[in-house]
């Protein structure tokens, strides 16, 4: 009903004081035949930088922090949205655009997060991204987190940058690149454990484990053993 009154297939009628709605529009009118395909369609019907927006925020997950987003989304797929070289401006644009989002019910607003009301939306927002492309998306915005992030505040965001590093871990062909992400995973693996979440600290631990080869012993003892 939204995607119809949108597109201008149902109104409201203040002169008959009932909806009124357009069935000939309404008959041509191609439905898609799942949730995620309906609403895709009605994701990129927003401005561009609110799709990219809806984008970068499910490769997270179903919510992320405010301070977390502004990490990652200055700097990925710049050419694709409109360019600004002031840090600020971006910042104001990038949430902006996530208030468009709001406006529209496909997310909402929770404290400093930014929460999607349905999962449905966001594997929708998730499917924009080519299967192709996904590992390699993950692994920018983990990089982006980390190179970004103050020092001080590293622990607040290690489980978001570690795990996108490993959802791109395919891409991945440097050995040195492999053993830095090896010793995230073990560092938030040995966080995970000190607050009690053993599956998520036997997840970061094997994820670590993956990223050593057969020589690991010898050229990283440490690492390894750890």
């Amino acid at each position: 009903l939204q995607s119809l009154y949108a597109e201008d297939l149902l109104w409201f009628s203040l002169d008959t004081e009932s909806w009124e709605w357009d069935y000939q529009g309404i008959e041509t009118k191609t439905i898609p035949k799942n949730v995620i395909n309906l609403l895709t369609e009605r994701i990129v019907r927003l401005p561009v930088l609110t799709q990219h927006a809806l984008n970068l925020l499910s490769c997270i997950g179903c919510a992320c922090a405010e301070s977390t987003l502004i990490l990652f989304m200055n700097e990925i797929g710049q050419n694709n949205t409109e360019k600004s070289n002031d840090i600020s401006e971006r910042e104001n644009n990038i949430l902006l655009a996530l208030e468009i989002a709001v406006a529209e019910g496909l997310v909402k607003k929770d404290g400093s997060l930014y929460v999607f009301v349905h999962d449905q939306i966001q594997s929708a927002a998730y499917s924009l991204n080519p299967e192709h492309q996904r590992g390699p998306l993950h692994l920018q915005i983990g990089n982006s987190i980390l190179k970004n992030v103050p020092i001080d505040e590293m622990e607040n965001v290690l489980f978001i940058a570690v795990d996108q590093l490993n959802r791109g871990i395919l891409s991945v062909n440097r050995e040195d690149l492999k053993e830095t992400i090896a010793q995230l995973n073990l560092m938030a693996g040995k966080k995970a454990m000190a607050l009690a979440a053993f599956r998520s600290s036997a997840s970061f631990f094997e994820a670590g484990i993956s990223l050593l080869d057969e020589y690991c012993w010898d050229k990283m003892y440490e690492l390894s053993l750890q």
